[in-house]
């Protein structure tokens, strides 16, 4: 219980940072530290979110190196960044393209059905995953509380965690993803927050790796010898077990196209760039991420099983169960701020990228056919569309919680975030 309030005060500490960095960001716009190339690699590690955080110890847990190809994809996709997107950045900033179906909509003669078509399917897809980040925080503050939040029933709306999480990312979405009308203007208050938020998850990933796999057992070659014990164990960490082939196949295939094309990868890799050739040292920086977050993910998850025994609902949270277990306090509050940082910042990147989408593919377009406004027209449609894309994100972030309270609360991180991802 001591946890959980220092859980709360230092959740709210870190949004209190973020917001004080934000501001004083966007005072001074784009010419601050968030134009260096490093600042623009961290910025895309977006793509980890709490299904990165939790849900790769899940995966591994159940379906051993299954959750490789998850991040082989983009690891290889990164290959791809100077042929790439190199080339999207450079069309995006000609045509004044703000977004992933202002761009496809482009390239079919600026189709106002194909922008509105991918929006759709942004819009369904993307859904259950932020729910995936709402079920998160609302678990792992609720194994600070001691709560076994697996299987439990829905608590009243007012005495649930995700409701209060979904209502602060809502009000920061809103001050920092839709101040501006242009959407090409970018937004340097959240890039900010999103570069804490990644060099925040990595910190306590790799904090808690080295704790567990240095403190509560003797490195990684005592971890095996424990877990050698394990006939199932030995069984799930070999290359031909539990996944055929051609699934590692599809699954890397899709998360390389995730890379390019998922709303908020193309947010902060496309709009939110400020140089093209930034790109050049994400190439490597970015699978450089993608390894150091996934370094202790089988050694956590081969001591999760020998320390508990498994399960598939509890195995998404062993980051947070083994530290407790060892009494690492300190180091169970800062891997629930990094889950929380990993949570937040797919979060409000992602629903200001659908925010944008559907205000100007599904609202906006069909306004000017039907012949609205009539009268100055350019100021008017300015002032909507920063109405609608407020609007646009308040629905998309309630719809998600409603989502999480009767269907993904239900659910286990790695069925949500594959069944989104696919």
């Amino acid at each position: 219980m001591a946890e959980a309030g220092w859980g709360i005060a230092l959740a709210l500490g870190y949004w209190v940072l973020l917001f004080v960095l934000a501001l004083r960001v966007e005072r001074r716009g784009k010419n601050s530290w968030l134009r260096s190339p490093y600042v623009y690699a961290l910025s895309l590690a977006v793509y980890c979110s709490a299904w990165t955080f939790y849900g790769s110890i899940g995966r591994a847990s159940t379906f051993g190196l299954s959750y490789l190809p998850i991040y082989l994809g983009p690891t290889l996709g990164a290959m791809l960044f100077p042929l790439l997107l190199k080339r999207m950045i450079l069309l995006c900033k000609h045509y004044q393209i703000g977004s992933l179906a202002d761009l496809l909509s482009s390239r079919y003669g600026k189709n106002v059905a194909v922008g509105s078509v991918v929006t759709l399917i942004s819009l369904f897809g993307i859904v259950p995953y932020i729910s995936l980040q709402l079920k998160a925080v609302s678990e792992s503050f609720g194994l600070l509380m001691l709560e076994s939040p697996f299987g439990s029933a829905v608590k009243p709306v007012f005495e649930d965690t995700a409701f209060y999480v979904a209502l602060i990312l809502l009000v920061f979405t809103l001050l920092f993803g839709t101040r501006r009308s242009n959407t090409l203007d970018g937004n340097p208050g959240l890039v900010s927050a999103v570069v804490v938020d990644s060099v925040a998850k990595l910190v306590a990933f790799l904090l808690v790796g080295a704790v567990v796999t240095y403190g509560m057992y003797q490195g990684p070659t005592d971890i095996l010898k424990q877990a050698s014990a394990h006939v199932d164990l030995r069984q799930l960490f070999e290359f031909n077990s539990m996944m055929r082939r051609e699934d590692w196949f599809w699954i890397g295939l899709l998360s390389l196209g995730a890379l390019f094309v998922l709303p908020r990868q193309f947010q902060v890799a496309v709009v939110e760039n400020t140089q093209v050739n930034h790109v050049d040292k994400a190439m490597w920086l970015f699978p450089l991420y993608l390894l150091l977050i996934n370094v202790f993910v089988t050694p956590l998850t081969l001591a999760g099983i020998d320390h508990f025994g498994g399960g598939n609902f509890s195995s998404d949270y062993f980051i947070l169960e083994l530290p407790m277990s060892g009494g690492y306090n300190s180091i169970v509050l800062l891997v629930f701020l990094g889950g929380f940082a990993a949570a937040t910042g797919m979060v409000i990147v992602e629903t200001t990228a659908l925010g944008n989408m559907a205000a100007n593919n599904l609202v906006l377009p069909w306004l000017l056919k039907a012949g609205w406004p009539t009268n100055d027209r350019e100021r008017t449609l300015t002032k909507w569309a920063l109405f609608i894309r407020r609007l646009a994100i308040a629905i998309i972030i309630i719809t998600a919680y409603l989502y999480y309270r009767n269907i993904s609360h239900w659910s286990s991180l790695v069925s949500i975030g594959l069944l989104s991802l696919s």
